[in-house]
């Protein structure tokens, strides 16, 4: 006779076993200390991995709000966030991608006003690092301190290493434009939109890719943006799914995103900071996970400003200016090379990203864009706010303004995907626009590339180890100047001296960087053709600062035409061509 327990606990059926005997009682006893064991050990394993993979810190979601209604009443959610892209968006996509990235990799003689400077010491850092020092020993020196810049200038130290200047100019610049749409559309998917809306925000931002800064060869900063976007994409998508792997990879971006530029440091732990707020006033997010991911950046910047930050060398006063000089400044980032074309493409750009916000839209709508507008708002206060200069740093504030425009993108975009009809329309307009920018940086940055390339064939015949003098008398180009440091070619070309290079002593973000003693001489922006020399740049009298460039220089590498009667100091002409030309100082 089979003898069946009864219903009870499992550890009332211990008690109950005990009071029994037989075989068949025996085997039931142990079946149900297998079951007992098993489902303790299961339940242990899973409270571990729960605990592992940052799951302790969930927030139940709450229950999916209602689709937004359209205007005729109906639900109208527009394309879902897993739909594939339009052919047409991804064609249009890609094609700017390889159009721009030709137009990146063309410009290998660095027509970016900073950008010769910044290769000149990726080169020099190159031969202290691989050569020891051989060729630039005795006049720079390299601390690899931990510092902001630090990891960009290794990168192109290391592709000047083993691909030349040159090819390392163009991948720099490529990456440099192609890297911010492609963290635009990561971020738009991790907000999401749709593909195809996504994809639309990435064309967009091509604009942006190529403002100001592109034109001022800040790579570095536009790296850092970049790198920024990203980070917001990883934050979103660690507050979303809050398991570690999305923890470490929102702590490695963010990281990565300050090792390129503090300023990009500083503007994450704004945007962390204003969307983690929102989120617990609307109860959307739990304290304990809100403090996890604001921990990043503010430690971060704790670290920074304990143990990195550096003083700020340089004689400029920290001023902010006025309310008007700063409203003058807000379109600063995309003037380029025609006050009157940038500002038609600025209204251009505006009008395509955010005319989906203008038709009246639900009230459920606004309140899913406000965090993004919020933002938005943030980032042009932090400009408001910030300083216009500062020691040697100018255009602190109008760092902020690319963060503004691209939230703006991202809400715009984000309405606009709610419409079917609003987001094939945006992709149109994104692309005509995205082509017009394309035209007109590639009008007038090409012409000043190829002549760049004829100054460096002047450059290259400077004799190795000679200090040289640049001199540009070129009129610049609206707010584009590519010629200011075109001088430092001399040193990549022939490993000449010149004493303009960006280094400790006069710039703190290089605090790794120096020379061993800095030649003297006019400051490099000082204006040749309209003003003496020691008067512009604060040097004293004309006759005795060309007395001492006399006395310190060997030769001087000016660009053509040249007031001769504007250099009262004998020289001969080594050789020149229609672009520059290499003069040797006669000693006396």
């Amino acid at each position: 006779m089979v003898v069946t327990p009864p219903t009870r606990s499992a550890e009332s059926h211990l008690v109950w076993a005990e009071q029994h005997s037989g075989t068949t009682v025996t085997m039931a006893v142990l079946n149900m200390k297998s079951a007992y064991w098993t489902s303790n050990v299961g339940s242990w394993t899973r409270h571990a991995r729960h605990i592992l993979s940052f799951g302790m810190l969930r927030k139940r979601q709450p229950a999916e709000a209602p689709a937004p209604v359209g205007r005729s009443g109906t639900a109208n959610p527009g394309p879902s966030a897993g739909s594939k892209p339009t052919p047409f968006a991804l064609i249009a996509f890609l094609a700017f991608v390889a159009l721009y990235g030709v137009l990146g990799m063309s410009l290998s003689n660095a027509p970016l006003q900073d950008l010769p400077n910044h290769l000149a010491r990726a080169h020099v850092i190159s031969d202290l690092l691989f050569n020891h020092g051989h060729q630039f020993g005795a006049t720079f020196s390299v601390a690899l301190s931990f510092n902001p810049y630090l990891i960009g200038d290794l990168i192109l130290a290391v592709l000047d290493r083993y691909v030349g200047a040159t090819a390392a100019a163009s991948l720099w610049i490529c990456v440099a434009v192609l890297l911010l749409p492609f963290s635009v559309v990561f971020a738009l998917k991790k907000q999401g939109v749709s593909n195809t809306a996504a994809l639309t925000g990435g064309i967009l931002s091509f604009y942006v890719a190529t403002s100001w800064f592109f034109i001022m060869g800040f790579m570095n900063y536009q790296l850092a943006l970049a790198s920024a976007i990203f980070s917001y994409g990883w934050f979103l998508k660690a507050k979303a799914s809050g398991n570690l792997q999305s923890y470490c990879g929102y702590l490695l971006v963010v990281f990565f995103s300050y090792a390129l530029h503090l300023s990009s440091l500083i503007f994450i732990s704004a945007l962390v900071g204003i969307l983690l707020l929102i989120d617990l006033i609307r109860r959307r997010v739990s304290f304990i996970r809100a403090a996890v991911l604001m921990a990043c950046p503010v430690l971060l910047l704790a670290l920074h400003f304990g143990f990195v930050a550096y003083s700020a060398p340089g004689n400029w006063p920290t001023s902010w200016g006025t309310l008007l000089t700063k409203l003058q400044r807000i379109g600063s980032p995309v003037g380029r090379f025609s006050p009157a074309l940038d500002l038609l493409l600025l209204a251009l750009f505006l009008v395509f990203a955010l005319f989906p916000l203008f038709p009246r839209l639900q009230r459920s709508l606004w309140a899913e864009l406000a965090p993004l507008v919020a933002c938005a708002a943030v980032f042009l206060g932090i400009f408001f706010a910030l300083p216009s200069y500062t020691g040697n740093i100018y255009s602190v504030d109008v760092r902020a303004l690319p963060y503004a425009l691209l939230f703006l993108v991202f809400a715009g975009v984000a309405a606009a995907d709610k419409f079917a009809a609003a987001t094939r329309v945006q992709l149109v307009l994104a692309t005509v626009f995205a082509t017009l920018n394309l035209v007109y940086v590639a009008y007038n940055v090409l012409p000043q590339n190829h002549d760049l390339g004829r100054y460096r064939a002047i450059a290259a015949a400077v004799p190795a180890g000679a200090h040289v003098l640049p001199i540009n008398t070129r009129p610049d180009i609206s707010r584009y100047r590519p010629f200011v440091h075109a001088g430092s070619f001399a040193t990549v070309e022939s490993g000449a001296i010149t004493p303009y290079l960006f280094a400790a002593d006069k710039d703190s973000a290089m605090a790794y960087f120096g020379y061993h003693s800095r030649d003297s001489g006019p400051d490099e922006y000082w204006d040749f053709n309209h003003s003496p020399a020691g008067k512009a740049a604060g040097y004293g009298d004309h006759a005795r600062v060309w007395h001492g460039i006399q006395q310190t220089y060997q030769y001087l590498l000016i660009t053509v035409p040249w007031d001769r009667d504007r250099i009262p100091i004998p020289y001969t002409v080594v050789t020149s061509n229609e672009v520059a030309a290499l003069l040797k100082v006669t000693k006396q």
